[in-house]
């Protein structure tokens, strides 16, 4: 079939037994409302629309083009604004009726959902239960959260609360060739196949049910309003804000051209029209806290030019500043038939140079240029004003769009943040990735999608896959035996050529630190000992580049030198930097920051062929390309040897006060409660048991004294009502970052178990019974619904079939940070058969290796 040919009538008649006569457009006149999303210079008429109502009907309709050849298109309501949604010659398959919020659990604080639903109806379900969805698109009215997984949507707030990525607990996915599979996050000892998912832009499949985790609504939110006279000065407020060690919820910057017209619409704000630039900060969290926070955001941006700054007196006035930002790209139709939006991301530093150097391209190319962005994450959204009818024009603005992305990206800034590559920015990914990284995500690409059906224009340069490289050395006979001594490469150069000239089928063990004293098993040995070193270190971008064998307590120490900390704690986590991002252990903050897969911002790898692959940005949005840097995370190495490590660094708190908890009838009694009514209070919550005398549970309150005060005085009353004490721990004594940690003996096993915030407790006592004295310890995490259980597996560990426990633990997932063969095989078999399958095809075209098990403790 060719590309001009009609879609065949039996095509159509399959298409609707699966989903009804009314499930399937075919009609010419009604196509055309198809044709484009908001990027309305990117067109193009559909075969057909398909409209499944089920993930049981997506399933068969993908099915059915599949088996049939014919190309597809996922879609969402089409607000995107990258063209990722236009179908050429290919059938749109529509999942907008897909409506149905299946559940809101407001014990696990999860709500599962359809991908046709609304981002906003998520979040009124969710406040009708105390609850609220955290991302908040502009368009939450108008798009659906399938379309904001595709794209891994952001918007105003996800300075401080994350992009959707940071929000999705796992996916229901249908595969390009019509296979149906669960994807997780990793829990369970496996790759996070749910964040590669996300932000494929419909290139991977479709999702057909969405997990999505909640968080209780804040105490007090507030919000102000700052004018400036300049443009300049208003870019570098923004700097000078989080320098001052203050992470709002929000710092959103409008231009004067957006200025003047949206105050021309029916969502004017009272803006004077002579003002350059306004700045809307959002600060939220207990009352003294926000009070707070906000009045020295006032003064800071009164020392940096703010001629006036507003505070919103009551929730009425807070949310008509909120429609003046999030209505603006909707008023800008009143100054031009159309608009072209940029979507980079660039370190917050350069702001204050980038936004005058835009207006000149703008002037230069005679273009009206509207602006309006997320300025605390440095999202760009400089939008060119033009009439596409004009092909002069619409020759003007392709200049002018491709001069602003090439000034963000020598910024050091990326190709977008939030709407996505699609069909409007392929033509950029080089800009950013080299031909080794396009080439393993076409590989990545063929490998989920051989037949190349599914959105195959977008995302990707059109070239054909490149072929997995193969490695020209067979490997020395003599290797068993060099195996036993560690090699230590001073760089990733080194050991690429290292890796070239090893047999292809073993597997390296890989530490973080010298394997001196420890017995080395099988395969070749690296230790990244020599990779400790600071590679580049921005303190006002909140970003950190480090050798993966630098040791945290040193990362720690150079950010607290300048008012900054990386917000990861757990005994049970390994001391190197690449470490900590390859086994990803939970943490006592991961409740209040986010895991670390939300802390690492860019990562450089050596692949098992000796490439040397570098994935993400040093910026805090970046959606171009897939989500390696996700999927790295928590990989043990399987994908390859973690070289360098970017992080995104936080405010140091002024102040942190720690306590112990303890209640008369033991930790049990508390830690669940703790977690579900407690937490919006709580930083950080651990309950350590370590098989000798009495169980401790210790609370962390982090943030400026007024925040801190308020939210210990609560606690105290929820401890007393329950007769519960708290007592406070010394200054100093509460952090988990000590000397690092004696090497443990192989025999020694760890796992991680994995439960709902209220009940692992219950879970955690069930595992203390059955295992007796063999049960070391272990390390709880309430609010995170996470613990690290230590076993003392004796001598002959490695060659003892694996514990009965670990089949049978239905209600938890168990995952192995380290363990014998048997053990991984036991848990392994608890997995989905598709999801390990798949796990095997994405790990292939990324030159990864086979699950090794010695490797788990990097």
């Amino acid at each position: 079939m060719t590309v001009a040919d009609p879609l065949p009538a039996e095509a159509i008649s399959a298409l609707r037994r699966l989903t009804g006569p009314e499930g399937v457009i075919v009609d010419p006149d009604r196509l055309i409302a198809y044709e484009a999303d908001a990027l309305t210079t990117s067109r193009g008429t559909p075969l057909a629309v398909v409209f499944p109502r089920t993930i049981d009907e997506i399933q068969g309709v993908v099915r059915a083009l599949h088996e049939s050849g014919l190309p597809f298109v996922p879609r969402g309501a089409g607000t995107g604004l990258a063209g990722g949604a236009v179908a050429h010659a290919a059938v749109l398959v529509c999942t907008a009726g897909m409506t149905k919020i299946v559940s809101v659990d407001p014990e696990a604080w999860i709500a599962v959902v359809e991908p046709g639903v609304l981002t906003a109806d998520i979040s009124e379900a969710a406040a009708r239960l105390g609850l609220r969805y955290l991302p908040d698109p502009a368009s939450a009215a108008a798009c659906t959260i399938g379309g904001n997984i595709a794209t891994d949507s952001g918007g105003p707030h996800c300075l401080k609360h994350g992009v959707t990525s940071d929000h999705v607990a796992g996916l229901e996915v249908v595969l390009p060739d019509g296979e149906r599979v669960s994807l997780t996050r990793g829990e369970g000892g496996g790759l996070d196949l749910a964040g590669l998912f996300i932000g494929s832009e419909g290139t991977l499949g479709l999702a057909g049910r969405i997990e999505l985790r909640l968080t209780p609504v804040a105490a007090a939110v507030q919000a102000l309003l700052a004018l400036f006279d300049d443009l300049r000065s208003a870019g570098g407020a923004v700097s000078a804000v989080l320098a001052e060690g203050i992470l709002p919820v929000a710092l959103e910057l409008i231009d004067r051209q957006t200025i003047a017209v949206v105050e021309a619409s029916a969502y004017a704000a009272g803006l004077p029209l002579d003002t350059a630039a306004a700045l809307v900060v959002e600060c939220e969290g207990e009352p003294e806290e926000v009070e707070a926070d906000l009045g020295a955001v006032e003064e800071v941006l009164r020392r940096h030019g703010a001629r006036e700054v507003r505070r919103a007196r009551d929730e009425a006035e807070r949310l008509a500043i909120w429609q003046a930002r999030k209505k603006a790209y909707g008023a800008l139709g009143r100054l031009a038939p159309d608009v072209l939006v940029q979507d980079a991301v660039v370190p917050r530093t350069a702001l204050a140079g980038l936004l005058p150097a835009i207006e000149e391209v703008a002037r230069l190319h005679d273009l009206r240029l509207a602006s309006f962005f997320h300025a605390g994450d440095g999202n760009l959204h400089p939008n060119l004003l033009f009439d596409a009818r004009d092909q002069e024009q619409v020759a003007r603005v392709e200049a002018a769009s491709r001069e602003i992305m090439h000034l963000c990206v020598e910024a050091g800034g990326t190709i977008t943040g939030e709407h996505g590559i699609g069909r409007d920015k392929i033509g950029y990914m080089e800009l950013i990735f080299g031909p080794g990284e396009l080439a393993a995500q076409r590989r990545l690409k063929a490998a989920l999608d051989p037949a190349g059906l599914c959105n195959a224009d977008k995302m990707l340069p059109p070239v054909e896959a490149e072929p997995m490289p193969v490695a020209t050395s067979p490997g020395a006979a003599g290797h068993g035996a060099e195996a036993r001594v560690p090699f230590e490469p001073s760089g990733a150069e080194e050991l690429a050529l290292w890796l070239r000239d090893r047999p292809l089928d073993a597997a390296p063990i890989i530490t973080g630190r010298s394997l001196s004293g420890e017995p080395v098993l099988a395969g070749p040995a690296v230790s990244l000992a020599r990779l400790d070193h600071l590679v580049d270190y921005r303190p006002n971008d909140l970003t950190i580049t480090v050798g993966a064998g630098t040791r945290l307590t040193s990362l720690q120490e150079i950010a607290a030198r300048e008012g900054q900390w990386l917000p990861v704690e757990s005994s049970g986590m390994l001391r190197s930097a690449g470490g900590l991002v390859a086994a990803a252990p939970p943490g006592a903050f991961d409740a209040s920051f986010g895991p670390v897969r939300r802390q690492l911002l860019a990562c450089q790898i050596v692949s098992s062929q000796g490439e040397v692959l570098r994935w993400g940005r040093p910026v805090v949005k970046n959606v171009a390309g897939y989500g390696l840097c996700r999927l790295v995370c928590g990989s043990r190495g399987r994908l390859g040897v973690l070289t360098e490590v970017t992080f995104r660094l936080w405010p140091r708190p002024a102040v942190r006060r720690t306590f112990g908890l303890e209640h008369p009838n033991g930790t049990a009694a508390v830690a669940d409660e703790l977690a579900a009514a407690v937490q919006p209070q709580l930083d950080s919550g651990v309950w350590r048991w370590t098989g000798e005398g009495a169980d401790v549970l210790t609370v962390s309150l982090v943030g400026s004294a007024a925040s801190v005060e308020a939210r210990l005085r609560r606690l105290r009353e929820w401890a007393g009502e329950r007769g519960a004490t708290l007592s406070e721990a010394a200054p100093g004594s509460d952090s988990a970052f000590g000397p690092d940690p004696v090497p443990r003996p192989l025999t020694s096993a760890t796992f991680r178990v994995s439960a709902g915030r209220h009940y692992l407790s219950t879970v955690l006592l069930r595992l203390r019974e059955k295992l007796g004295d063999e049960l070391v310890g272990f390390e709880a995490y309430p609010t995170v619904g996470a613990a690290l259980v230590e076993l003392d597996r004796g001598e002959a560990a490695a060659r003892r079939p694996a514990p009965g426990w670990l089949s049978n633990e239905g209600d938890a997932t168990l995952a192995v940070e380290r363990g014998s063969p048997s053990e991984h095989a036991v848990v392994e078999a608890r997995r989905g058969v598709a999801e390990v399958a798949l796990e095997g095809r994405v790990e292939r075209a990324l030159a990864g290796w086979p699950r090794h098990w010695l490797g788990d403790y990097i």
